[in-house]
């Protein structure tokens, strides 16, 4: 009879170890999954970047009026409440360092390359700018995302960021009121 409640025992601590194991495992994977090339979104403009899985893709084209010319921003909409997003965008003009230190950004690095940002904490919320120039254009990586993720969790993802080709179709002519430097009015 001792045997019987032994084993009974041993089974049981066994079954409650490898339910810990499950959970541990499934508790160190990224929230998001791994960065996967078959994700990888290619904008006209000449960017690109990996996108988690099954979060949905919106593309947008330049706009001279506005600062953001050509980005791609992303969500995770199974999430309610507060979802977990991230941007990046092309800018149409480059940014001061000294109108980024008013704005409280500190200097960092993104990719190698000298970089700035910007970390608002918001109740539910961390909204995260990060600011590059990349041989020459600047870029602006943002980053928003429950308190209950890390910022780690999506950096994979941001940092899977590449130049490309441009397509020809994203090379608008300038209006007639503009010069052909690009250069946004005023």
């Amino acid at each position: 009879m001792k045997h019987g409640g032994f084993a009974k025992t041993l089974g049981v601590l066994l079954v409650a170890a490898v339910v810990v194991c499950i959970v541990v495992y499934v508790g160190l994977q990224p929230p998001f999954g791994k960065p996967r090339e078959a994700n990888r979104v290619t904008h006209d403009a000449g960017f690109s970047i990996i996108k988690p899985d099954n979060w949905s893709t919106q593309t947008y084209f330049r706009n001279r009026e506005e600062t953001a010319t050509n980005a791609f921003s992303f969500v995770d909409e199974r999430l309610k409440g507060a979802p977990s997003s991230f941007a990046v965008s092309q800018l149409n003009r480059p940014e001061k360092v000294e109108n980024l230190k008013q704005k409280g950004a500190v200097e960092t690095a993104f990719q190698g390359r000298p970089a700035w940002r910007i970390e608002r904490r918001r109740k539910l919320e961390q909204n995260i700018q990060i600011y590059a120039d990349i041989d020459g254009q600047w870029y602006l990586f943002t980053l928003g995302k429950p308190h209950r993720f890390s910022e780690d969790s999506l950096t994979p993802f941001i940092e899977s960021f590449r130049l490309e080709t441009p397509k020809p179709s994203t090379l608008v002519p300038a209006p007639a009121s503009q010069t052909a430097t690009d250069e946004p009015p005023g």
